[in-house]
């Protein structure tokens, strides 16, 4: 009965969204992020990160790269290449051109875990 009424109330504040509902029932907090991502990403279409790079500006890491769609706002998850979390945010984004700035160190090889929402 309980699980019936969290599922109902995750519904509603899931904008009546079976589909997003199903990853509320994830404990792991990782996966659970990367199904609503998965969900998200699906809802809008197809836009991802073509390519990217990235480097230091002073004590910043700075994320540049191409999009396959022209606007958009990305949530994103920064990761290490041992998949340890850094950092994560939103950025805007158009011109089918991305930038991300944290102020973290630039790790050696760098994973962007993300959902996007089109204009």
């Amino acid at each position: 009965m309980i699980r019936v009424i969290f599922a109902a109330a995750a519904i509603a504040l899931l904008g009546g969204n079976p589909a997003l509902a199903q990853c509320a029932d994830i404990t792991d907090s990782e996966k659970r992020l990367e199904c609503y991502d998965a969900m998200a990403n699906q809802a809008s279409g197809v836009c991802e990160i073509e390519d990217f790079n990235y480097s230091t500006r002073g004590s910043y890491l700075k994320v540049t790269g191409a999009m396959t769609c022209a606007d958009g706002k990305m949530n994103y998850r920064l990761y290490d290449g041992d998949d340890n979390f850094l950092t994560a945010g939103f950025t805007y984004f158009e011109g089918y051109a991305l930038t991300i700035l944290e102020r973290i160190e630039a790790p050696d090889r760098l994973n962007i875990k993300y959902s996007i929402e089109q204009r």
